[in-house]
């Protein structure tokens, strides 16, 4: 009951209607459950972030070709030949 005011309070305040009242209130399990996903997500992603971080100058610096079979490669660091697995 008490978390029904508060909706209906926040929604007076910000002049929401009773309908978007509605849908907001239907939402706010899965807006729950997602919030929760992202928490637990946080830490990848920031692993993510500074991966590509680290391998963005070494990405920059690729020129990749593949045909045949072969996968080809070159950097400043050198050349590369690998048979494809495809």
């Amino acid at each position: 009951m008490l978390k029904q005011l508060l909706i209906e309070v926040i929604g007076h305040v910000f002049g929401l209607s009773d309908e978007q009242l509605e849908q907001i209130e239907q939402s706010l399990p899965a807006t729950k459950v997602l919030i929760v996903l992202l928490n637990k997500a946080h830490p990848i992603i920031e692993q993510a972030q500074t991966l590509d971080e680290e391998t963005q100058p070494l990405a920059n610096n690729v020129i990749f070709e593949e045909g045949a079979g072969w996968r080809c490669w070159a950097t400043q660091a050198g050349v590369g030949v690998s048979r494809s697995s495809c």
